[in-house]
């Protein structure tokens, strides 16, 4: 069993489903895509 990305629990007010949060899984993934785009701007601007 592997461990879910994103944790969902049942609406307040109706019968839906609503996004809790993320799994820290993913955590290293959006670091390393802000650090790519950090880089790829510093270098866009510099040349």
């Amino acid at each position: 069993m592997h461990p879910q990305l994103f944790r969902y629990a049942q609406g307040p007010y109706g019968g839906h489903e609503v996004l809790l949060g993320a799994s820290f899984d993913l955590l290293i993934w959006f670091v390393l895509a802000a650090m790519a785009v950090i880089i790829f701007h510093a270098v866009y601007k510099s040349g």
